[in-house]
């Protein structure tokens, strides 16, 4: 990864805030946004970001759209930590890759700032 390189670490649920929109995906997409190159972890309960039944409370954004927003924003491939346990309809849409340990930790070690929302 680049200098000034950015890793997010996405590991609470969607949804879970008092906000329109969400923390996690509002950092991400402004530091992306900026020319930052940045790249996105889901591990934990931020893997049910990709689940399609979850859906947002009433005045919140659609996360799903955030999702498919981010390769406008340089973010080309999300990595997740376990194999969800529902399909992944964004997956034609976006890169989501599996990560393993070993990779996991070379992806931490090469980013200069790592953000984790949990």
């Amino acid at each position: 990864m680049a200098r000034n390189s950015w890793l997010y670490i996405v590991a609470s649920a969607p949804y879970q805030h008092d906000s329109v929109s969400d923390p996690a995906f509002d950092a991400i997409m402004a530091c992306a946004a900026f020319g930052q190159p940045t790249q996105v972890l889901l591990t934990g309960a931020g893997i049910s970001y990709l689940d399609p039944s979850i859906e947002p409370a009433e005045g919140c954004t659609d996360m799903r759209r955030h999702l498919l927003a981010l390769p406008l924003y340089d973010v080309d491939t999300l990595f997740i930590t376990d194999e969800p346990t529902h399909d992944i309809p964004l997956a034609e849409e976006l890169s989501v890759n599996l990560i393993s340990d070993q990779a996991l930790q070379a992806l931490m070690a090469e980013a200069e700032h790592t953000v984790v929302f949990s």
